[in-house]
This record gives structure tokens, C-alpha cells and sequence, in this order.
């Protein structure tokens, strides 16, 4: 009985290995770059682009803000000599009152851009998964990873599908 059991967890053993020898070799890789693809591709410069000039008018204030204090620390710096103790107190005020504005509305202003980034981003995502899909369906692969998970990749190969990927996301624009 007992030679029977090592026999059979002998077979089960090889026969285990050579089904998992088989399933591994079938299997189709594909990886791509997709932080490279993103930065490629013109849609992400046309993003920036857009959100610059949506906050253009609140980039505008936060920058006159700037310039404000910057003067108002300017007159203190070179008028304080001369100035009343009350012009002086008043000026610096002014300064703190501005600077205070200057990071609130900074944040603010911060918090939306970034808001929108990612709103954009997460668009672009989708378009760049949508690609990498319709490819790995194109050429039969099994799964795809990211650069970022792989040690190493032959770039003769045709396993890195960055290339096609912002092909069909430049073309399909």
C-alpha cells in the first residue's frame, strides 16, 4: 500500500509539473510603457494646455497677489527709514493681509488645477486601456504588464506594445 501511494503521488507530481510546463509556454506576453505613451501622446500637451487657459484668470490674480507684496515689500524696505510708525504699521498690514489672500487663494487655485488634472488623466487612461486592450485582442495576447513590472524585456521582440499603442491612440485623434 505504501509503495502504491508513493507511486501515485509520484505520477501526480510529474504529471502536475509537465500541465504546468505546457500552460506557462502557451501563454503571450505583452508589456508596455504606459507613462512613456502618456507623455506622448498630443492629447496630454492639449490637456495642460486647456487647463492653463480654463484658470487663466485666477493664475492672472494669483500672480498680480505676488507682485503686490513683492512692491509693498520693496516701498518697506526702501521708504522704512522715512516712513511714520503708522505708515510703517500700515504697510506691513498690507503685506501681511496680501500674503495671506496670496495663500488662500493659491490653494485653492492649486486644489482645482489638480482636481482637473486628474480628471483629464483618468480620461486619457481610459483611452490609452481601451488601446491596450483592442491590441491585446489584435495579436492574441494573454496578458500584458506595465514596464514597471518587468526586470527585463528584449526590445528587438515584439512584446512591447507601447509603440502600437500610441499609434492607434495618435491616428484614432
Amino acid at each position: 500500500m505504501k509503495r502504491f501511494t508513493k507511486a501515485a503521488a509520484l505520477t501526480l507530481a510529474l504529471s502536475t509539473g509537465l500541465f504546468a510546463a505546457n500552460a506557462t509556454a502557451a501563454q503571450k506576453i505583452g508589456v508596455i510603457n504606459t507613462q512613456a505613451v502618456f507623455q506622448q501622446l498630443p492629447q496630454a500637451a492639449e490637456v495642460e494646455t486647456a487647463i492653463r487657459s480654463e484658470f487663466k484668470d485666477q493664475i492672472e490674480s494669483v500672480n498680480r497677489l505676488e507682485k503686490d507684496i513683492a512692491y509693498y515689500m520693496e516701498k518697506l524696505k526702501r521708504d522704512g527709514a522715512t516712513m511714520s510708525e503708522k505708515e510703517k504699521e500700515e504697510a506691513q498690514q498690507k503685506v501681511l493681509q496680501l500674503r495671506q489672500e496670496y495663500t488662500t487663494k493659491g490653494k485653492e487655485l492649486d486644489a482645482k488645477i489638480r482636481q482637473r488634472q486628474t480628471e483629464e488623466r483618468n480620461k486619457i487612461a481610459a483611452l490609452i486601456k481601451g488601446a491596450i486592450d483592442e491590441i491585446a485582442k489584435e495579436e492574441k495576447l494573454d496578458i500584458v504588464l506595465t514596464a514597471a513590472a518587468v526586470a527585463y524585456i528584449d526590445e528587438d521582440g515584439d512584446a512591447n506594445i507601447s509603440e502600437k499603442v500610441l499609434k492607434k491612440l495618435t491616428s484614432a485623434k
